[in-house]
């Protein structure tokens, strides 16, 4: 979605409060805030030019819109424009709202403007976002899954006590961040994605370690959580081990995705002896499938190929260990690797091994949860490009 037009926004907020019976300028007035005023002009002023678009205050309100910080005033009417959006959807169970490059959804979605619209209740099932702030409307306490994307900032989200399923990808937040978001999530987690963005600057509040990650997820999840997608190639370079992932005590988990260097690290560790037991420690005994993702820039293989062999021994020796482990596959990896070794000891135990390739996400968290995979279906992009290209031919 752009950034509308002066013209564009008065027009569809104008038909929209004649559909709603809403008289705009009485339940705009006394909502605006103080934020919202100093980011455009007074307020008497911007209903008069807005409303009333005489020759005199349509020059008026361009120059003040355009000459506000940062673009903040188009932004502004494009933040009551979903407001008003979705007042008129009263039904409205899946909402994508995502930028164009323009940042204009960076204020948020104004929870004053639903009151003021007569909104009470909003049946938002699913949210798929890229807004920093007030991402969440305080009324939509009944989301089940919640996609958010390329944030750096999270605050301003309600209780979700409902919510089910939370993939939050290409992000780059610190732990203070992580902490709010991970509050708000009351209920019960059945899927857990996380993908990162990249190392943070040395001037920067820490961000989030894997043991920050699975901390927030044993407080409520331990017992509930089937799928785990943590994907740290890009921003850490800790030295792995159990200290810093462990899932063992996850009752329920099935299926799990998870970069080399958080298992492994990403320096050479010279204990083989650790290696050989680390995913044989860390992994719950529930788990169905298990993707091994590794950074590009991790060239030694030989840790990951010792935990691998470690496994396939355990339950050759114990068969009881991990009953219903049916699927290994390595991402980014040689195919040769392991082919004589790893390879022949899993299938030996009943354990399917294989590669595959495993890319970072897309840039629409947009997708059906019912569909196989740990994350979205992010191809679903194309599909909207095909469409923009179908109109241009016709």
């Amino acid at each position: 979605m752009r950034a509308p037009a002066i013209g564009e926004a008065r027009m569809a907020l104008k038909r929209s409060a004649a559909a709603l019976n809403v008289d705009l300028a009485a339940v705009w007035k006394p909502r605006w805030t103080e934020d919202q005023l100093r980011l455009v002009f007074p307020c008497e002023d911007f209903l008069s030019a807005f409303l009333n678009p005489n020759s005199k205050n349509r020059r008026r309100l361009r120059e003040a819109l355009e000459s506000s910080q940062n673009d903040q005033g188009h932004r502004v009417l494009a933040a009551e424009m979903v407001a008003m959006l979705i007042a008129l959807l009263p039904n409205l169970e899946h909402l994508s709202l995502l930028e164009d490059g323009t940042h204009w959804p960076q204020l948020g979605f104004p929870n004053p403007a639903f009151q003021a619209l007569g909104v009470t209740n909003l049946p938002l099932k699913v949210l798929d976002t890229e807004i920093p702030r007030r991402m969440v409307p305080m009324l939509a306490t009944n989301i089940e899954e919640l996609n958010i994307r390329h944030c750096q900032q999270f605050y301003g989200c309600p209780k979700m006590p409902a919510l089910k399923i939370l993939r939050v990808a290409y992000v780059e937040i610190n732990k203070d961040y992580l902490d709010t978001l991970m509050s708000c999530c009351t209920g019960n987690l059945h899927t857990f994605v996380y993908e990162t963005l990249g190392p943070g600057k040395a001037d920067e509040p820490a961000k989030p370690d894997p043991k920050d990650i699975i901390g927030h997820l044993e407080m409520g999840h331990i017992e509930t959580l089937q799928t785990l997608h943590l994907d740290m190639r890009v921003g850490y370079y800790g030295a792995g081990g159990s200290g810093q992932i462990n899932i063992r005590d996850f009752t329920a988990l099935r299926h799990v995705l998870l970069s080399t260097n958080v298992i492994f690290g990403w320096q050479h560790n010279e204990n083989s002896e650790e290696n050989t037991t680390l995913l044989t420690n860390i992994l719950p005994e529930s788990i169905e499938t298990l993707c091994l993702v590794c950074p590009g820039s991790q060239r030694d293989m030989s840790s990951i190929e010792a935990g691998l062999i470690g496994l396939a021994s355990l339950k050759q020796r114990q068969p009881e260990r991990f009953p219903n482990l049916k699927s290994i596959r390595l991402a980014e990896l040689r195919p040769k690797f392991g082919k004589e070794t790893v390879g022949p000891m899993m299938e030996a135990v009943g354990v399917s091994f294989g590669f595959e390739r495993w890319p970072w996400s897309r840039p629409r968290p947009i997708g059906l949860s019912g569909k196989p995979g740990y994350i979205p279906d992010w191809r679903l992009e194309d599909y909207f490009a095909s469409l923009r290209r179908r109109r241009r031919i016709q």
